[in-house]
């Protein structure tokens, strides 16, 4: 149901690619992904690259339907799925700011963002994230 991992590459070449609207297509069909996969959106190729990949291509879904998966193989299975499509997305498009101010000699510096397209992004919902001025754990640096 996936291709084998021989790899930790993230790339996959040229003549891989050429499937990937077929294999998106059928995970498109899966009722964990239905509403995530673009049916007529052309998917990007920003991981095509074949001077990347050495021993294998990128794991994938091979376009064979999962039955009677146990739930660590489903869970393995819908990781690689998931990953495909945000792979095959839309890029995120983001407005970044960063403002830095001195006090008293000391410089500080914030960062901040706005999603203008979520992208990619909107396949695990990473969209409707609350909005921090800085990211989770994270301070103003000096």
């Amino acid at each position: 149901m996936i291709t084998y991992p021989r790899t930790g590459s993230r790339y996959i070449p040229e003549d891989v690619f050429a499937e990937i609207p077929k294999l998106l297509a059928f995970i498109g069909t899966q009722p964990e992904w239905k509403d995530k996969v673009r049916a007529k959106a052309a998917p990007t190729r920003r991981s095509v690259d074949g001077g990347k990949v050495t021993d294998h291509h990128a794991l994938l879904v091979t376009g064979e339907k999962p039955l009677f998966l146990s739930k660590e193989d489903n869970t393995i299975y819908q990781m690689i799925a998931g990953r495909m499509v945000e792979a095959f997305s839309e890029k995120c498009v983001k407005d970044v700011t960063t403002v830095t101010a001195e006090c008293a000699g000391v410089e500080f510096t914030v960062k901040g963002s706005v999603v203008r397209q979520a992208g990619w992004r909107a396949v695990y919902g990473e969209e409707k994230r609350r909005k921090l001025p800085f990211p989770a754990g994270r301070k103003a640096t000096r």
